[in-house]
């Protein structure tokens, strides 16, 4: 900071955020005012890094807030209420739009414009930087597996539990028996933590989805059951890991 010019200090002065809070919508329209007059047109790349530092921490707050870039469990909360939202298209319109919108975030596509003139605004996601977008990866990803099972007009007899009838399918299809699922705890201990933390199934406490494959499926016997039962928990993916199971997996709902 010391061997900043008179010129750079007073720039940054004007990119820092006032002593008020003000909301992040507004703080972006300030900051992209600034560049346009005093940033833009001067070849500083300390003023610039400072504006794109500036950005995206005001647009962070404000893409949190829109649909596009909403967590996976959160958007699954509110997927009824978006469809009402778009009340011009069908749900599978709907789908196919936000699938767009996912696809241009992992893409480094997406576009976001600040009015900040009256006939003036600037594309801001062109100063944000790939650990900015990365942010958003995961649920990204997570949100277009959700969206292509609603797509897919297999039959789901466990929508409560199962995002997807493809989803459903390739479960029945993992646990029939002998196949993969052959230590009863560990085996559905990393199915369950795993088809959760992919997305492919809604979050439900371990003792209900045991329930569900027990008494709905009947995919473990009495006894394995009631010894389950006694443990009244499954273990963590981490303790479930195996090299195994995770290639079982993989091939079987990610390829």
């Amino acid at each position: 900071m010391e061997n900043l010019t008179h010129k750079q200090k007073a720039v940054l002065d004007k990119l820092l955020p006032p002593l008020k809070k003000t909301p992040p919508e507004k703080e972006l329209k300030r900051i992209c005012k600034v560049y346009k007059e005093l940033i833009e047109n001067n070849d500083d790349d300390f003023l610039y890094e400072a504006f794109c530092k500036s950005i995206e921490s005001n647009l962070f707050l404000v893409l949190k807030e829109k649909p596009e870039f909403y967590s996976l469990d959160y958007f699954q909360q509110e997927y009824n209420d978006l469809i009402t939202d778009f009340i011009d298209i069908n749900e599978e319109d709907f789908v196919e739009q936000y699938l767009v919108s996912q696809n241009q975030i992992i893409a480094r596509e997406y576009k976001f414009k600040v009015d900040f003139n009256r006939n003036e605004s600037i594309e801001v996601m062109q100063f944000v930087s790939d650990e900015f977008y990365s942010e958003f990866d995961y649920s990204a990803r997570a949100k277009i597996k959700f969206l292509e099972g609603k797509l897919n007009n297999e039959h789901n007899p466990l929508p409560l539990l199962f995002t997807s009838g493809k989803v459903y399918n390739e479960f029945i299809s993992y646990t029939y028996p002998g196949k993969y699922i052959l230590d009863y705890y560990l085996d559905f201990s990393y199915l369950k933590k795993r088809l959760e933390a992919e997305g492919l199934i809604h979050r439900t406490k371990d003792n209900d989805f045991m329930e569900i494959i027990h008494d709905d499926m009947g995919l473990i016997n009495d006894s394995d059951y009631q010894n389950y039962k006694i443990k009244n928990k499954l273990s963590s993916l981490n303790k479930s890991f195996s090299a195994n199971r995770d290639n079982n997996f993989n091939n079987t709902f990610l390829s």
